[in-house]
């Protein structure tokens, strides 16, 4: 295994891959090999025949109290060290941000910082800009948002390096590089995520991330320093430049680019979710299939539907809505792009966009599958990352979702060019919304609650009100699962457990009791990493909520794509 997809592959646990043929319920974790970001062209876009018709979207959902302001700063002869590289402090990159004053970014206002390395001087591979510190003098003492340095102990990630290699070129995590209590990072996992992405070199962090106001976090959660909203001060960014070679790299230089973006939002925090606010779309349709049937009427029924579902998971989830839907096609797009390629495909797709849409927008990508490795698997979805970048052209600017090529065959009991009930959809079909829905919801920068890595361990966000799932032996194999959290009888939420406030869950095997109001029993909270339990009743689905907690929600509203 190369350096490159040991590290990668140590960080799609945080990604969700649901492989499925179009009606199984299984998931995988999937990491591409590729050595490094290969040169793309923009992609050959045209303007859609289907014009998205979603109830309740529209340009005039985006919030009038929310602005964006841009800059870049370059450091050229920037040098660059080794993935296992202890270092010192002449290797790192420090860059000036500015000064700025609370009120530039106001109550619910945020920092999102894009890294990227150029005239990397190798012939293959990259150079991962990682932040090691963001600093804010505030004129009466320093704040660090990061906190990985800690000036010569056993636990500074300078004087330990971040990984461990061995002859073979595979790395791991080096233990005595973490995160110290009361950084921004719950983890040295959740700082990674951010720093080492699955497609690409780019770097993407947005602060604040937690915050006390309204009793959204507790202190021992979000340190009063770090809570947001962002302090007035001089603010000041560290990287170091991690090549993924193997050979020596002593002497040799790149240029760092950093792209701050600075939103400014007045609305008020006290009710941890603010209720408003909006996302832009692209939706691009790739591949002559996908764009013919794009084109047909029942086609373009089928996508309004589709994404009118993904509105209402996540207005009901995050209290946010559409804001403009602009689709667009690329008819000789690759229909059928390998995990491993979706990294170009991103950048080349938003690459191809005008240019006014190029920033300011998520990204969706409708193929018609998206083949994995274990032979029979597709993958459902994908974000190119947690906590995706405001602006297209990169490897990560992008989401993926599989159609099977039934755009013109999904739910046959509504009848083309009249109003469709949701209790004539089909699963298989509302499970694609809740999964493009839970895919933007890692695109704004959230993880899974709840996880199993190799060798049966488990992790979890750093969310304290989502819930922890704790895995239950089955066929001797520990596994995370509905079932394993309803029943938990030692995890509570609002002081109590989900078996006690939902005993009933399951009736002679079939869950029909969902208790998805219950605090207890949000273990299908919008970012679990299973499909949901629905059933069909009497018409009308009922099924366990795509819920969401106050704190998951809080962080959705500071990414610069949402208000």
């Amino acid at each position: 295994m190369t350096t490159l997809s040991a590290l990668r592959h140590g960080t799609t646990g945080l990604f969700i891959f649901i492989a499925v043929g179009c009606s199984s319920d299984s998931a995988v974790d999937a990491a591409p090999e590729s050595g490094g970001t290969p040169a793309v062209t923009a992609a050959n876009l045209s303007e859609a025949q289907w014009v998205p018709t979603v109830s309740g979207s529209g340009a005039s959902n985006r919030k009038s109290s929310a602005s964006i302001t841009t800059s870049t700063v370059v450091a050229t002869s920037a040098p660059l060290i080794t993935l296992e590289q202890p270092w010192t402090v002449s290797k790192e990159v420090t860059v000036a941000l500015g000064t700025f004053s609370a009120s530039d970014f106001d109550a619910m206002g945020s920092l999102s910082l894009i890294a990227k390395v150029t005239d990397y001087p190798f012939s293959s591979g990259g150079a991962f800009p990682v932040l090691i510190a963001l600093q804010v003098d505030t004129g009466s003492g320093v704040i660090d948002y990061v906190k990985t340095i800690r000036n010569g102990t056993s636990s500074d990630c300078r004087a330990s390096g971040m990984f461990i290699c061995d002859s073979s070129g595979s790395c791991s995590s080096n233990p005595s590089c973490t995160v110290d209590t009361g950084s921004s990072f719950a983890s040295r996992r959740d700082w990674q995520q951010n720093q080492i992405p699955i497609f690409g070199y780019e770097s993407v962090n947005v602060f604040p991330r937690c915050d006390q106001t309204g009793s959204i976090w507790s202190a021992s959660d979000c340190p009063t320093e770090i809570a947001g909203p962002l302090r007035s001060g001089v603010y000041t960014a560290k990287y170091v430049l991690l090549s993924d070679r193997t050979g020596s790299v002593s002497g040799s230089t790149a240029t760092l680019s950093v792209q701050s973006i600075v939103k400014k939002d007045t609305d008020t925090r006290a009710s941890g979710i603010p209720g408003k606010g909006a996302i832009d779309l692209n939706v691009i349709l790739v591949g002559a299939q996908t764009v013919n049937d794009s084109r047909t009427a029942r086609g373009q029924q089928n996508l309004n539907l589709l994404f009118t579902e993904v509105q209402s998971v996540l207005n009901s989830a995050v209290g946010v809505k559409f804001g403009a839907i602009n689709a667009y096609e690329w008819s000789d797009g690759e229909s059928n792009p390998d995990v491993d390629t979706l990294g170009e495909v991103f950048q080349s797709g938003t690459l191809g966009l005008p240019l006014a849409r190029q920033s300011g927008a998520a990204t969706v990508f409708i193929v018609s599958s998206i083949p994995y490795s274990t032979p029979g698997t597709t993958i459902l979805g994908l974000s190119g990352a947690i906590g995706g970048p405001y602006v297209g052209g990169y490897p990560s600017s992008g989401l993926a979702f599989s159609s099977f090529d039934l755009l013109q065959d999904f739910n046959p009991l509504c009848a083309t060019g009249n109003m469709c009930t949701r209790g004539q959809l089909e699963n298989d079909f509302l499970e694609m919304g809740a999964t493009i829905g839970h895919e933007l919801g890692h695109y704004l920068g959230l993880n899974h609650p709840s996880e199993r890595r190799s060798g049966g361990t488990q992790v979890h966000d750093r969310l304290t009100d989502t819930p922890q799932a704790l895995a239950r032996l089955s066929s001797s194999t520990y596994v995370l699962d509905q079932l394993a959290c309803i029943l938990d009888t030692t995890s509570t939420l609002s002081g109590a457990t989900c078996v006690s406030v939902c005993s009933n869950y399951f009736v002679s095997g079939v869950p029909t009791n969902y208790c998805a109001s219950a605090q207890a029993c949000q273990f299908n909270h919008l970012m679990w990493y299973t499909t949901k339990n629905r059933s069909l009743l009497g018409g009308t689905w009922s099924e366990d909520g795509s819920l969401i907690s106050s704190q998951s929600g809080a962080m959705v509203q500071w990414h610069p794509l949402v208000r």
